[in-house]
Order: structure tokens, then C-alpha cells, then sequence
């Protein structure tokens, strides 16, 4: 097993392109860190293999590639692909953003440097897939913001090891399904964003690991149906948006969000079944069975 590893290496390494980046180092406004906007990325680098060879750029004085706690990405039309290699460069990386570039893959292997890594913000580019352990590696990622992508294949493990995510954000893509343990390893995660994808079905088990959720979002979707205890495990839910979607039918009524006793903000508009707006105060929650009668089954 360790030749066949040396093997892989030395064939990725003879295979791999050098190029360079070009960054224009400044005090990023947003996490207010000394940041590299880069400038070119070369159309060329056609796999997530390929490394960079230099980084061409003017520091400010008494700073280096080490100091380097944020990178962005903007309208880059010749990123592709990822590469790890970009934390090598600097290795103490906490802030990534990718915005409005060509980027159609993230691959296995593509953070898998990414130790430091607390904010990804990967969005309005080309992505359509997320495949298996594709972010492992990223040990204290706390947000990912995959919002305005391509994506409509989410693999089983595609966020596996992100056991420190807080914020996951996937609004504005075109996913129809996920596997019921998608987000089993984020049992810290607080708000997770679903909005505005082709969802038709949820499995009851899909959230049955987050027990820290507070706010999650399932509006635009095309959910027709919703199992009674899909938020059985999420006792710390104080808003839930489902709006916009067309749910006919609600499994067991007696059951549905009466465990739920931080409830604040439900949003059931433009529903088949129901359409709904409730504001929960004083710990003062309505017959849920009366409010959603039109939907039991």
C-alpha cells in the first residue's frame, strides 16, 4: 500500500503544471486581515493537481505569504479547478472567497491542507457537483457559503469531517435529493440554508444529528410532502422556513414541532395544505394539530 501511494504522488507530481498567481496584498474591509485579491489566474491550469510556482505580488513592509489570513477571488475566469496548494502558500489561511469565477470542480484532496480554514464563501460560480470527503481536511471550517452554484449531486459524504460547521449555506442551486445521513457529522451546525433549490422529498432522518440547529431554511423548494418527526432531535429550533413550497400532506400531526419548545418564527405560506405565518412569544404555542388539519394523512 505505501509503494502504490509513492506511486500516485510521483505520478501527480510529474503530471502537475506549475504556474503562477498574482495578488495585490491589501487590508481586506470584511474580516480585516491582511489580505491577497488575486489579480491572474492563468486559463491554462485545466486540473486540481497543479501548483503554484510562485506568488508575484509587492507585500506591505515586514509582511510575507505567513501573514496572509485572507484570499479572494473575483471574477477569475480562468480558474477551473481548486488546489490545495494554495495552502501551502500560506499556511495560515482563515478566509477564502470565491466569487463570480469559472470554478466547475471541487474535488477530494482540495482541502485537504486546509487546517487553519474558518470561512469558505464559494459562490456565483460553476459547481454542479460535491463528491465524497471533498472538504475533509478543513478541521475548523465554522461557515461554508456554497450559495448561487450549479450544484445537483450532493454525495453522501461530501461534508464528512466537517465536524466544527456552524453556518452551511446552500441556497440557490439545483439539488433535488440529498442521502439521509448528508449532514450527520454536523452536530454544532446552527443555521443551514436549503432555499431555493428542487427539493421534492425529505427523509426524516436528514436532520436527526444537528442537535445545535436554530435556524433552517427549506422555502422555494417543491416539497410536497413532510414527515411529522423530521424535527424530532432539533430542540433548539427557533425558525423554520418551509414557505413557498407545495406541501400536500403532513405525517403524524399529534407529533409535529410540539417538542419544539424555542420555537419563535414558522413559515408555511403558499402551501397547498397550509399558508401560514406564525410568530411564537412567551412560550405561547397553538394546537398544531388545528393548525396543519388540512394537511393530516
Amino acid at each position: 500500500m505505501k509503494l502504490l501511494n509513492l506511486v500516485q504522488f510521483l505520478l501527480i507530481a510529474l503530471s502537475s503544471e506549475a504556474f503562477n498567481v498574482k495578488c495585490k496584498f491589501k487590508e481586506d474591509i470584511v474580516w480585516h486581515r491582511y489580505c491577497c485579491d488575486v489579480q491572474e489566474w492563468p486559463n491554462y491550469v485545466n486540473h486540481n493537481h497543479a501548483r503554484i510556482s510562485t506568488i508575484e505580488g509587492q507585500h506591505f513592509p515586514q509582511h510575507s505569504n505567513n501573514d496572509v489570513l485572507t484570499m479572494r477571488m473575483e471574477e477569475i475566469r480562468g480558474l477551473k479547478y481548486f488546489t490545495n496548494d494554495i495552502f501551502v502558500k500560506f499556511k495560515n489561511l482563515r478566509n477564502l472567497v470565491i466569487i463570480s469565477t469559472a470554478l466547475q470542480f471541487l474535488l477530494r484532496g482540495d482541502f485537504s491542507l486546509a487546517k487553519n480554514l474558518m470561512n469558505a464563501h464559494i459562490t456565483h460560480n460553476q459547481i454542479a457537483a460535491l463528491e465524497d470527503y471533498c472538504f475533509h481536511g478543513a478541521d475548523m471550517l465554522k461557515t461554508l457559503n456554497l450559495r448561487d452554484n450549479k450544484i445537483r449531486e450532493v454525495s453522501e459524504n461530501a461534508f464528512k469531517g466537517l465536524t466544527t460547521l456552524k453556518f452551511l449555506t446552500l441556497t440557490l442551486n439545483e439539488i433535488d435529493s440529498l442521502h439521509p445521513t448528508t449532514f450527520d457529522d454536523q452536530i454544532y451546525m446552527e443555521q443551514l440554508s436549503l432555499s431555493s433549490n428542487k427539493l421534492q422529498h425529505i427523509d426524516e432522518r436528514l436532520f436527526s444529528k444537528n442537535f445545535n440547529l436554530e435556524v433552517l431554511f427549506l422555502d422555494n423548494n417543491q416539497l410536497t410532502f413532510v414527515g411529522g418527526r423530521i424535527f424530532e432531535s432539533n430542540l433548539r429550533l427557533r425558525e423554520i422556513y418551509m414557505d413557498n413550497n407545495q406541501i400536500k400532506h403532513i405525517s403524524k400531526i399529534q407529533q409535529f414541532l410540539v417538542n419544539l419548545k424555542d420555537l419563535q418564527v414558522v413559515v408555511f405560506k403558499n402551501n397547498t395544505c397550509i399558508d401560514t405565518m406564525l410568530f411564537l412569544t412567551n412560550g405561547l404555542h397553538p394546537n398544531y394539530a388545528d393548525v396543519f388539519k388540512n394537511c393530516s394523512i
